[in-house]
């Protein structure tokens, strides 16, 4: 949430309204996994000196770039084999998380928890730490029963397995019409 008169914004607010609109005319901006590490890490720059602003954003601006910027930096960290850039996925996975419930927004906590598991599970594959590893495993199991849970995810399921079940009807009709055909 941007307050004050618009004629007296700071960069920082300006550049804060910038990637919101940005990222509403191109949602692709929230999904950093669909960018190669190469073009991602300018955009990731940018986000972090927003986060790490005089004004930081706040309200739903703030979880958008605390989100876009964690899941870009786990990307790249991932796709070049970065620890610093995992460093930084797990801390602001880890403060985000000490922040919210989930309560507050399964999806969001479930997706949270994922990525910190993920980041260390990727930061032992640099420097081995049983405990460290063992602790990002549980994260990832937790984010993924917490995601179970979400109403919308039982929903997808059921439609997962209706499809998965029409694709055998299909495939055991395709077998029977081979078979009886000839």
């Amino acid at each position: 949430t941007l307050e004050g008169d618009v004629a007296q914004w700071g960069e920082d607010e300006l550049r804060t309204m910038a990637y919101v609109a940005g990222r509403r005319l191109r949602p692709a901006l929230g999904r950093p996994a669909d960018f190669r590490a190469d073009r991602l890490m300018p955009i990731l720059h940018a986000m972090e000196k927003l986060l790490n602003a005089e004004t930081p954003p706040t309200g739903r601006a703030a979880v958008e770039l605390e989100e876009d910027f964690a899941a870009g930096a786990l990307h790249v960290g991932d796709q070049v084999n970065s620890l610093e850039w995992l460093d930084k996925a797990a801390s602001l996975r880890a403060r985000m998380l000490s922040q919210m419930k989930p309560d507050d927004n399964l999806l969001r906590w479930s997706r949270a928890k994922i990525d910190l598991g993920r980041a260390m599970c990727l930061q032992c594959e640099h420097k081995f730490e049983s405990a460290k590893l063992q602790d990002g495993m549980n994260h990832v199991r937790e984010g993924i029963e917490a995601g179970r849970a979400d109403p919308r995810l039982k929903y997808t399921e059921t439609g997962v397995a209706a499809l998965r079940r029409a694709e055998g009807v299909l495939e055991s009709r395709r077998r029977f019409s081979i078979r009886w055909n000839n």
